[in-house]
C-alpha cells in the first residue's frame, strides 16, 4: 500500500493544455491541478512512475519527476519552485528565486501606493506629536500664569494680614 505525504501548499484547479516529453514520446496532456512544487495532470497513456518528465505550456518547459501514476493521471514533483501565474499562462519567469535570493529586487519594486501610503502614515504621527506637544506647551503656560496669579493674591492677603 502507498503512503502519501500531506501536502506542503495547496493546488490550484486548472484545466491547461501542455505537450508532455517522456522519454522519446511526445503527447497531449491536460495539466488539472498545480502548486509551486507540482501538479497533476492527465494524458494517455500516463507516464511510469518515477520517470523525469518535460511538460511544455506555452514558451515555458517545466522539468519534474513523476511520483505517482494511474491509467491516465500522474503526479509530477518539480526540480525547483515555480511561478504558477507563469506556468499557466505561458508568459514570465517560471521559475521562482531560491529562499535568500532576489530580496533586494522585491524591496525595490515596492508597490508605489504602499510607500505613498507609509509616508502618508508618518508624516500623520509627526503633525499629531507636534500637536500634542504645543498642546502641552499651551497647558504648562496657562497653568504657570494662573499659579503667578495665585501667588500675588497669596502675597498680598499674607502682608494685609489675612492669611
Amino acid at each position: 500500500m502507498q503512503q502519501f505525504r500531506p501536502r506542503i501548499e495547496d493546488r490550484h484547479k486548472v484545466m491547461v493544455r501542455a505537450r508532455l516529453r517522456a522519454g522519446e514520446t511526445e503527447r497531449e496532456a491536460c495539466i488539472v491541478d498545480i502548486s509551486t512544487r507540482g501538479l497533476s495532470a492527465a494524458a494517455t497513456p500516463a507516464p511510469r512512475q518515477g520517470e523525469i518528465v518535460e511538460i511544455a505550456v506555452g514558451k515555458h518547459t517545466i522539468v519534474g519527476q513523476v511520483q505517482w501514476t494511474s491509467e491516465r493521471r500522474f503526479g509530477v514533483a518539480f526540480r525547483e519552485r515555480i511561478s504558477v501565474i507563469a506556468a499557466i499562462s505561458g508568459k514570465g519567469n517560471l521559475v521562482l528565486p531560491r529562499h535568500g535570493q532576489g530580496t533586494a529586487s522585491a524591496v525595490a519594486l515596492r508597490n508605489p501606493a504602499e510607500t505613498s501610503a507609509e509616508t502618508a502614515r508618518s508624516l500623520e504621527f509627526f503633525i499629531f506629536a507636534a500637536a500634542a506637544a504645543l498642546a502641552v506647551l499651551l497647558i504648562v503656560d496657562h497653568l504657570s500664569l494662573a499659579l503667578a496669579s495665585l501667588d500675588t493674591v497669596r502675597s498680598a492677603l499674607a502682608s494685609t494680614g489675612g492669611g
